[in-house]
């Protein structure tokens, strides 16, 4: 528990008090309290926003061929048509993968002119997460 000149000297050096030294709002203790409440709603916050990031990059990469484009495209930048050809894939099927992993932030899409050129955004994100799931494969 604080004494009174403890309390003042910690408002005084928070700013907590006006200038003619009348508490502005409330105690000491409240003040640290409702801190104490809006630090904790800000790091509730930030962790759910982390987890729907985390999520939305799950379930982005949650198809096999939405993880062989991004084996694809860890070699490089591609052209939509050429991921269609390597990968005996349908063009709107590339595009709606392609369309998915970019809405995850995974992958970017860059226009010239007729074409389309795909690039991973995080290629350590994704050589990591592409690494992982061939070393839990069982097949390998």
């Amino acid at each position: 528990m604080l004494t009174s000149e403890q309390k003042l000297e910690l408002e005084n050096k928070m700013g907590l008090m006006s200038n003619d030294g009348i508490d502005i709002a409330c105690s000491i203790e409240d003040r640290i309290r409702a801190l104490n409440g809006k630090m904790v709603q800000f790091s509730d916050y930030t962790y759910q926003k982390e987890e729907k990031r985390i999520l939305k990059i799950i379930k982005a990469i949650n198809s096999p061929q939405r993880l062989r484009i991004l084996q694809l495209l860890r070699t490089g930048a591609q052209c939509a048509c050429e991921i269609e050809l390597i990968l005996k894939l349908s063009q709107p099927t590339v595009s709606h993968h392609i369309q998915i992993l970019s809405n995850a932030g995974i992958v970017s899409v860059e226009s010239k002119r007729r074409w389309n050129l795909i690039r991973i955004e995080n290629l350590d994100l994704v050589s990591e997460i592409v690494c992982e799931l061939d070393r839990m494969n069982p097949n390998k």
